[in-house]
C-alpha cells in the first residue's frame, strides 16, 4: 500500500496471461487492465518463461492446450523456478464424447 494524500493506494497485482488464441488474450487483458491490473501477455509457454525472467509477476494465467510448450509443461517448469507464484490453468478445449444409447434413440 502507498499513501497518496489522505488516501491509501493499493498496488494491484501484476499478471501474465498466456494463450495461443490472440482474441482471448486481447479480450481478457483489456478487461483486466480496465480493472487496474498490470497485464503482460504471452502467446505460448516459451514466451511466458521469457516474460517471467524479465518482469515481476504475481499471477500466471495459462491455457493448458497450446502448440509448442503446452500449459502443463509450462506450469511444471514455472513451479521449479518460481515455487511461490500463483497459477490458474484454463482451457477452452472441447472434448467429444459419444452419445449414450439413450441419446441415439
Amino acid at each position: 500500500m502507498q499513501r497518496v494524500g489522505t488516501c491509501l493506494r493499493v498496488k494491484m497485482p501484476s499478471l501474465l496471461f498466456t494463450d495461443d488464441n490472440s482474441e482471448l488474450v486481447e479480450i481478457h487483458s483489456t478487461y483486466l487492465q480496465e480493472q487496474g491490473y498490470h497485464v503482460e501477455t504471452a502467446c505460448d509457454g516459451e514466451v511466458a518463461l521469457e516474460v517471467l525472467k524479465k518482469t515481476p509477476i504475481d499471477l500466471l494465467v495459462t491455457d493448458v492446450v497450446m502448440p509448442g510448450r503446452e500449459g502443463l509443461e509450462t506450469i511444471s517448469t514455472v513451479r521449479e523456478i518460481y515455487p511461490n507464484l500463483r497459477i490458474i490453468a484454463i482451457s477452452g478445449c472441447l472434448l467429444y464424447t459419444s452419445p449414450s444409447p439413450r441419446d441415439r434413440g
